[in-house]
């Protein structure tokens, strides 16, 4: 799935008047109307595309805990996919928040809203930047990609039927990846961009048989992982599909090898060969852990679709005049690389 810009009218809310509207809004949920604030709310920083406040709040019945975190999606479309996604990931016993309520845009506040269970801890790669990622790099190395698979190998375990009925429910049609390619090309179309109208259309012609469908999360990557004293929490579900498990380590291999941080020029080819080698080890355990092997032809197509996706987005910033509501995103840092990868792949 990809993002939308929030509206320019939902926007023009006061910041400071959102969480009081949410907070009416929850009231109006049956056994609720007795809640309220014991603290101010705390705006969350770092979210690109929903509006997050941890709420501290009294709750006579005891039903939500004393601090939840209240997320405010632009898309009510989008947001009842993630919804549905975590909350179901979640009833297996997956380590993300749970979900205790969430609802439309129909209401006072005008947006989509959940309200979910708090995660502590902190990302994967937190502080990481100048000489301080070099400094890191080699505890890093051998950490992160395990981290990172041991993640995606628990997702890839858990059912997928549950979760793809519903959302399949929710959409009235097939939610595999064949439709996200169909959704690339008429975007690609949109945007009249001949890079992209390329790459979708080799993607529609050599889409290759799954070999497996599960979960993905589909933005698995350290910043959406939470560490907290070994235990590892998933967070942000916006891109999730049912699809080939190489669909996820297609995306997390190609954001890991491109290193998107923040360092003096200096550093750059250093901090280049630990990533791509990060990438490269991050496949293995993903092997290690599912003692599945993973198709070299299945996982090129995947990394053509996931820079395809990527670029897609970035592209639709520009032309909407949007892309500096996302500054600080990683795209604008690997779009130039994204786009020589396009090239030379052998779309034709």
């Amino acid at each position: 799935m990809n993002t939308t810009s929030p509206d320019d009218d939902v926007n023009q809310l006061p910041a400071s008047s959102v969480p009081d509207l949410l907070l009416g809004e929850i009231r109006e949920l049956p056994g609720h109307a007795d809640l309220s604030f014991s603290a101010p709310p705390e705006r969350l920083s770092g979210g690109f595309w929903a509006e997050m406040y941890i709420l501290h709040l009294t709750d006579p019945t005891e039903k939500l805990p004393t601090e939840v975190v209240a997320r405010i999606a632009p898309d009510p479309a989008l947001a009842v996919w993630e919804t549905t996604v975590q909350s179901g990931v979640a009833e297996q016993g997956f380590p993300t928040p749970a979900v205790h309520c969430s609802s439309g845009p129909g209401g006072a506040l005008g947006r989509a809203w959940s309200v979910m269970d708090l995660a502590h801890g902190q990302p994967l790669l937190a502080g990481l930047s100048g000489l301080n990622a070099l400094v890191r790099l080699p505890r890093l190395s051998r950490q992160l990609p395990d981290q990172l698979a041991s993640v995606a190998a628990r997702l890839h375990g858990l059912d997928a039927r549950p979760v793809r009925t519903q959302l399949e429910a929710l959409t009235g049609e097939s939610v595999q990846i064949d439709r996200f390619v169909d959704h690339l090309t008429e975007r690609a179309h949109a945007l009249d961009d001949a890079r992209l109208i390329a790459a979708t259309g080799y993607l529609a012609r050599t889409l290759p048989e799954s070999t497996a469908v599960v979960i993905c999360h589909g933005d698995l990557h350290p910043f959406n992982v939470l560490a907290d004293r070994g235990r590892l929490t998933l967070l942000d579900w916006t891109a999730a599909r049912i699809a080939d498990p190489t669909y996820d380590l297609a995306f997390t291999a190609l954001l890991l090898s491109m290193a998107p941080l923040d360092a003096p020029a200096a550093l750059q080819p250093t901090i280049g060969r630990a990533a791509r080698w990060v990438s490269r080890r991050f496949l293995r355990q993903y092997e290690h852990h599912t003692q599945r092997h993973i198709d070299q032809v299945h996982f090129d197509w995947y990394t053509t679709l996931q820079a395809t996706r990527i670029l897609t987005e970035f592209e639709g910033w520009t032309a909407s005049q949007t892309a500096h509501l996302h500054q600080g995103h990683p795209w604008h840092a690997i779009a130039p690389s994204v786009r020589d990868l396009l090239d030379t792949t052998a779309i034709r």
